[in-house]
């Protein structure tokens, strides 16, 4: 996928702890405007929030119709709560990405649709 492509449709991250906040700074310092970024994850702490914010990146905003990209990056047992946000993604031409360790490509099909 291009790069100009996650520009223009954006990337989602779906947790951002310690592997998906360095995921994201490492994207950011290569280019990749904050604006294209949209982090879900209500549980970010304070201080971080405020970072991302003032850099440009969205918070737990409205999810994007068609991103590009969304990365899966939140600890195995918080899936059950967190993917299913997610389900109305599934089964277009969005790239899932997942870091997450333990969850089967059959257990995302079965959220996010079988098209995923």
């Amino acid at each position: 996928m291009a790069f100009e492509e996650i520009e223009r449709r954006g990337l989602v991250l779906l947790g951002c702890g310690r592997m998906g906040s360095a995921m994201l700074e490492g994207w950011l310092s290569r280019g990749l405007p904050a604006a294209a970024v949209q982090v879900q994850d209500p549980g970010l702490p304070e201080a971080l929030q405020q970072r991302l914010a003032a850099q440009g990146v969205r918070l737990n905003a409205a999810l994007p119709a068609a991103p590009a990209v969304v990365l899966i990056a939140v600890k195995p047992q918080a899936l059950p709560d967190a993917l299913p946000h997610l389900a109305p993604l599934g089964g277009g031409d969005t790239l899932f990405l997942s870091v997450a360790a333990g969850a089967t490509i059959g257990y995302y099909q079965q959220t996010l649709g079988a098209g995923t």
